[in-house]
């Protein structure tokens, strides 16, 4: 299976202390796994990190991005989880956080050590990039997450650089954000992108780049019409 990304359900938001997921379907097992991006308000802390419905536990990558001005974001990732219908997730925190929950599932990817960037920048102007670095393998899936500045107007998330796969536009209700991805077919450096549609130009953010490597591929051994391995011309499989 190629390596892939998409959105579970649809973003949660909340004007509350909490926000979920629209339940969707996602794919689970081996070489399958959970990405949780969640941006919320400078002044409360994550006090109950992803609550999952299928009973998945999710590790922090990297540290959660914050700064004076700018609202916060954090990411998350289930390795190898357990998937299937109605499937959300909930992020609690210390108290009104206007936050927005986005659920992503990579497919395809390694199921062993399958992260391999981890970067993240800050920015005062938009958009916010980052360089990924000289990638391990060719084929790998790069999760763009990014979380604006608040300012006027409201706008959606684009990117150069990828495709965006969901996007909160609304700064006046939440603390907005935004995840693109890329499959690559090089290991090379790559400069990647993501910013609030304009006409916002000035603000900043974060940006916070995760890869995924896709599995290798795999092979098998020919078999003749009753099940055993064929023979190449010394006795050996072919």
């Amino acid at each position: 299976m190629a390596i892939n990304a998409v959105l579970i359900g649809a973003r949660g938001t909340s004007s509350g202390s909490s926000a979920t997921t629209t339940a969707g379907t996602s794919t689970g097992g081996s070489g399958n796994h959970g990405v949780a991006v969640v941006s919320f308000d400078l002044g409360v802390t994550v006090t109950t990190p992803v609550q999952d419905s299928k009973g998945n536990t999710f590790t922090l990558q990297g540290t959660m991005q914050s700064d004076a001005s700018d609202g916060r974001m954090s990411v998350y990732v289930c390795e190898n989880w357990t998937g299937g219908a109605s499937h959300s997730i909930t992020v609690a925190f210390s108290g009104t956080a206007f936050p927005v929950v986005h659920l992503v599932e990579v497919t395809g990817a390694a199921s062993a050590s399958p992260i391999d960037i981890n970067v993240q920048e800050t920015d005062t102007v938009q958009p916010m990039a980052a360089n990924s670095g000289t990638l391990s393998q060719a084929a790998e899936v790069v999760l763009i997450c990014g979380c604006a500045n608040e300012v006027s107007p409201d706008g959606e998330y684009t990117t150069t650089t990828g495709t965006i796969l969901s996007s909160e536009p609304s700064f006046t209700n939440f603390w907005t954000s935004g995840v693109a991805k890329q499959v690559t077919a090089a290991t090379t450096d790559t400069a990647y992108d993501i910013r609030r549609a304009s006409p916002v130009t000035t603000g900043g953010g974060h940006i916070h780049l995760v890869s995924f490597k896709e599995a290798a591929a795999g092979g098998s051994t020919p078999k003749g019409p009753l099940g055993n391995p064929l023979s190449g011309p010394f006795g050996g499989p072919i």
